[in-house]
């Protein structure tokens, strides 16, 4: 029997609204460049997002740029413009990592607080969710 830490994650875009149009568009777009250059925000979940249109459009000899910017303001476009770099798959990597993490946690604490308070609430028929970032979260707010 497998355990929820040893399943593998598989990483499906859903159908419908968004999901494999998403994929789709951006293979039809992208099939007939040579270069790609990725604008997302300036931090690793952008890097992230990058890493999944790179994955999507399937292209390995495609030269990829990555324009890092914080403002929308004509300065930081220009200088994103003028000082892009590779992506960085280890910025990538960290987010899937933190990721999954918290999916594997918060399901099994999910799981774990569902069963543990359902004698102590015998009328809730839902599931009593756990996020590992709700709990810090509430700290700041109380």
């Amino acid at each position: 029997m497998m355990s929820l830490y040893d399943v593998p994650l598989l990483k499906i875009p859903v159908d419908g609204e968004g999901g494999s149009n998403v994929i789709r568009n951006l293979k039809e777009c992208s099939k007939d460049i040579s270069s790609l250059m990725i604008w997302t925000d300036c931090d690793r979940e952008g890097e992230a997002i990058g890493f999944d249109v790179i994955d999507a459009i399937g292209k390995e000899s495609l030269e990829i740029y990555r324009a890092k910017f914080s403002a929308l303001t004509k300065k930081d476009i220009e200088d994103a413009i003028d000082n892009l770099e590779k992506p960085q798959k280890s910025l990538s990597d960290a987010v899937k990592v933190r990721q999954e993490v918290d999916l594997r946690i918060g399901a099994s604490f999910t799981r774990f607080q569902t069963l543990a308070l359902k004698k102590e609430l015998p009328n809730e028929k839902s599931v009593l969710s756990y996020g590992s970032c709700q709990f810090p979260t509430l700290g700041f707010v109380v």
